[in-house]
């Protein structure tokens, strides 16, 4: 096959921002306690959890399916393409 009529093929594989620029960013996301003391299995720590994730809702973020253990937090959050970030929402989980 003459050169001219080969494909051209990138020397790396793109990334999934461009494969996916129109899908809310998404993310796994673990917290652990100060020292990793075992102090996440209260009700009232799952309440407040609840409470948290509900109130995400005001600001477009979508938390998912997670696991709270004596010390750490397993949870999957989605993001809005355009608003609060990650960084800016785990400030205000944090007042």
């Amino acid at each position: 096959m003459p050169r001219e009529d080969r494909k051209q093929w990138p020397r790396r594989p793109p990334r999934f921002t461009r494969l996916f620029d129109n899908v809310r960013p998404f993310y796994f996301l673990t917290f652990n306690t100060y020292s990793r003391q075992s102090l996440l299995v209260r009700d009232e720590v799952h309440e407040v959890f609840c409470i948290s994730s509900i109130r995400a809702q005001e600001h477009d973020v979508a938390v998912g399916r997670y696991v709270i253990m004596p010390d750490p937090v397993h949870l999957l959050a989605a993001f809005p393409l355009d608003g609060i970030t990650f960084p800016g929402w785990s400030k205000r989980c944090a007042t």
